[in-house]
């Protein structure tokens, strides 16, 4: 067999792969030069850097080369929720809000990151399990 045969039925595999870790709530990452499925529910947060996200889990982060329309589209939408342009956020780990000037609020989460809901996302915030002060 050849290198192109053999290096179209891997990519086959990994679509295959890809789908069906999405499927199940994971999402395939490079790190490393490895191939990793991260389960989405420990992402925390996710923000946008230029054609890529950084998905945010308790122990590291992944660099992936995706947007955020199409990651949001693969994502359980009960549990998370576009507070800003460039940041999703995963509601198990909010813990609180703080206005801030302008019709902005201050995200807390459980770990001590903070984020910006920005007043253009403020409409979502009837999906976020406690209500804002």
């Amino acid at each position: 067999m050849n290198h192109t045969s053999e290096r179209i039925r891997f990519f086959k595999w990994l679509q295959t792969s890809a789908e069906v870790g999405a499927a199940k709530g994971r999402l395939v990452v490079k790190s490393n030069g490895r191939l990793l499925l991260v389960n989405a529910a420990s992402m925390r947060w996710i923000r946008a850097e230029g054609d890529y996200v950084r998905l945010h889990t308790w122990k590291q982060s992944y660099f992936v080369r995706e947007t955020m329309s199409s990651l949001e589209e693969r994502i359980d939408a009960r549990k998370f929720i576009r507070i800003h342009r460039s940041v999703i956020v995963n509601l198990e780990f909010v813990a609180g809000f703080k206005p801030l000037p302008g019709g902005d609020y201050r995200v807390f989460l459980q770990d001590g990151a903070e984020l910006v809901l920005s007043r253009t996302f403020r409409k979502q915030i009837t999906r976020f399990p406690r209500s804002l002060p």
